[in-house]
């Protein structure tokens, strides 16, 4: 007897995507990389933003105690927000540039991460931070000053938790 077949969504190099894209008329969202982290090729959330070929980065189980820089479109996403954890602050520049949260928080106040934030979350030159579903962001570090969440302007949308207070 064999066993059942799942479903997996195989991780593509963007020049096969692109290749299947056009010789197949497959859709390129369908063929867009996925890089795991931690992983051997991305042992840091940082090092599969910063791979051009990392379309979706995919955080596992786990703290990951890095402030991110993004500048190009990306998906980052987790386990769940109790289960992955970005420690630390996300900016997100470049004009036009989208940057997709889901399944993971982002929290300024692990034990381990340095910095009082002007923002926790910052865009800058028109990019955009979006988020789809499981999605928390704490930074209760301080309950006045200048540290705080986010610029002013800053929109969400399917953000389920926002605090400035010590659990």
């Amino acid at each position: 007897m064999r066993a059942p077949r799942t479903a997996s969504r195989p991780v593509a190099s963007p020049i096969l995507g692109g290749l299947a894209a056009l010789l197949l008329g497959v859709p390129a969202s369908l063929c867009a990389a996925v890089c795991p982290v931690p992983s051997t090729s991305y042992p840091t959330l940082a090092s599969a933003i910063a791979a051009p070929d990392c379309d979706t980065v995919q955080a596992g189980p786990g703290t990951y105690r890095e402030n991110l820089t993004a500048a190009r479109d990306l998906t980052l996403s987790g386990a769940g927000s109790t289960l992955s954890i970005q420690a630390g602050a996300l900016a997100v520049s470049g004009a036009a540039t989208n940057v997709t949260l889901a399944g993971l928080a982002i929290d300024g106040t692990e034990s381990g991460v340095a910095g009082c934030w002007t923002s926790l979350l910052r865009t800058a030159g028109g990019a955009r931070i979006e988020s789809s579903v499981d999605v928390s962001v704490t930074n209760s570090g301080t309950s006045s000053g200048t540290c705080r969440l986010f610029v002013d302007g800053f929109e969400s949308a399917g953000t389920l938790a926002w605090s400035n207070r010590v659990p």
